[in-house]
C-alpha cells in the first residue's frame, strides 16, 4: 500500500520518519524473543537497543513500549513457568539494561533542564493547553457513534497520506482515503478472524506475531483518542476546532 501510494510525511525531516524504523526492528527483535525458547544476550540486547531508539525517536511512542513491556513480561513468565528463567535471565538482563539505561537518561535530561521528565509541560504553556476536569471528559464527542467513526475513519487517512497542505489544501485524494479505509478494515478483520478461528496451518509463533500487532494497534489508537479527550487546546492553532470541521484525533502523528 504505501509503493503504490506513498506517505507524504516520508519525504520530510522530522522524527515521524523514524519511528516505523525503529520500531519497525523492535517488533521483529520482540517476535524472535517470543519464538526463543531461551533466548540468548544478543537476542536481548537487540530488542533492548531497537526500543530504546524507538522511545528516543518520539516520545509519543511510549504505547508501543507499553506494549513491548508486557511482551517481556509474558515471555519472564513463559521461562518462568518452564523452569528455564535461570538460562534466560542474561538476555532478559541485557534487554532491560540497553533500553532502561538510554530511556532513563532521556527522561531525567528534561526532568532537570525543564522540570518535567517528558517536556511537555513547557509546550502545553507556550501552546495554551489545558486538562480538562474529570467530569468533562465523557462530553466528548469521541463518546458518541458518529464522533468515534470521524475519529476512525480520519486517523486512518491521515496515518496513510499524512496532513501535508500545498496552497491551504490537503495534498491527499479522497477517493484513495476511502481505499486505505476499506483496505485497512478487510485486512485487519481477516487477520483478527484467522487468530480466533486457530487453523491448523498457522504456527503458535504466527499468532503471537498478529496478537503482538493487534495490541500495538489498540495501544496507539486508544493513545491518541485519550489525548483527544483529555486536553482542552482552547485558541491552539493546531488543532484548533474551527480549523476542523471533523474531528481531528490529537496527537495523530505519532500513530506512525
Amino acid at each position: 500500500m504505501l509503493a503504490f501510494f506513498p506517505q507524504t510525511t516520508f519525504y520530510s525531516l522530522n522524527n515521524d520518519v523514524l519511528s516505523p524504523l525503529c520500531f519497525g526492528a523492535a517488533f521483529i527483535c520482540l517476535v524472535r524473543l517470543l519464538r526463543a525458547d531461551v533466548p540468548n544476550v544478543q537476542m536481548g540486547t537487540a530488542a533492548g537497543l531497537t526500543l530504546a531508539a524507538t522511545f528516543l525517536a518520539k516520545t509519543s511512542n511510549l504505547p508501543l513500549i507499553t506494549v513491548s513491556v508486557a511482551v517481556v513480561m509474558f515471555k519472564v513468565w513463559g521461562l518462568a513457568r518452564i523452569g528455564k528463567f535461570r538460562a534466560g535471565l542474561p538476555s532478559m538482563a541485557g534487554l532491560a539494561l540497553c533500553a532502561g539505561l538510554p530511556i532513563s537518561v532521556w527522561r531525567a535530561w528534561p526532568k532537570y533542564n525543564f522540570g518535567d521528565s517528558t517536556g511537555a509541560a513547557m509546550k502545553m504553556r507556550l501552546l495554551g493547553w489545558t486538562y480538562k476536569p474529570f467530569g468533562e471528559w465523557w462530553h466528548h464527542p469521541i463518546f458518541t457513534l458518529h464522533g468515534f467513526w470521524t475519529f476512525i475513519s480520519k486517523l486512518v487517512a491521515t496515518f496513510w497520506q499524512s496532513e501535508f497542505l500545498w496552497h491551504g489544501q490537503p495534498l491527499a485524494s479522497p477517493v484513495v482515503d476511502i481505499i486505505y479505509l476499506i483496505l485497512s478494515g478487510s485486512f485487519v478483520g481477516i487477520a483478527l478472524f484467522a487468530v480466533l478461528r486457530r487453523p491448523a496451518f498457522m504456527p503458535e509463533s504466527h499468532r503471537q506475531a498478529l496478537w503482538l500487532g493487534f495490541a500495538c494497534i489498540i495501544a496507539v489508537v486508544g493513545f491518541l483518542a485519550g489525548l483527544s479527550i483529555i486536553f482542552d487546546f482552547h485558541y491552539c492553532p493546531y488543532p484548533y476546532r474551527r480549523n476542523t470541521p471533523t474531528l481531528r484525533p490529537a496527537g495523530w502523528r505519532s500513530a506512525r
